[in-house]
């Protein structure tokens, strides 16, 4: 990652603490996410197209919570990660979320990040439904950091489609039912 990726990320990630609304206590539901799209979409010295699986925990403290998932290439490239993200609601539906993870890397006859070791970063926008389903785009770097005297990166942007795990957390989540009082 160079040093405008990792001033860029940092800044993103601090200002959107700052952001936060006060009301700590509606936190987003653990969500199952799926995404789909490009890697390396930026530089492209070895794009492929991408598909991705994440969990992301609930909010514990503000809106920041873990998160584990995994991403495969049609290269054959392979992302494992566990890090934290942080939800910033813009309104009912519009949400912003800020993530890092670090993780580890196979490159299968994918691009050569020379290292195990990666970081990944991200930013995603999101529309939130009323039963808390989520449909965003999300664009990440994977870097190693400058751990190795060389470290090209890679940028992905993806589609995520993100459903909550727990039927009455969306239930809750959407409002009572007709049959309530």
């Amino acid at each position: 990652m160079g040093k405008t990726s990792q001033g860029v990320t940092t800044s993103v990630l601090g200002c959107a603490l700052f952001l936060v609304p006060g009301n700590v206590g509606a936190a987003e539901p653990t969500l199952l996410a799926v995404s789909a799209g490009a890697f390396d979409c930026y530089k492209q010295v070895n794009p492929a197209a991408e598909l991705g699986l994440q969990w992301r925990g609930s909010g514990r403290l503000w809106r920041l919570g873990p998160m584990a998932g995994a991403m495969a290439t049609t290269d054959g490239a392979f992302n494992a990660y566990l890090g934290m993200s942080l939800d910033v609601p813009l309104g009912e539906h519009l949400a912003l979320r800020a993530s890092v993870a670090p993780g580890a890397y196979a490159k299968g006859r994918g691009k050569e990040l020379h290292s195990v070791f990666e970081i990944r970063s991200g930013i995603e926008a999101a529309w939130r439904f009323g039963t808390r389903l989520r449909v965003g785009v999300e664009l990440y770097h994977l870097s190693n950091a400058d751990l190795t005297e060389v470290n090209p990166g890679e940028e992905s942007l993806v589609l995520t489609v993100a459903v909550p795990l727990s039927r009455s957390t969306a239930s809750r989540a959407s409002g009572p039912s007709s049959s309530e009082p």
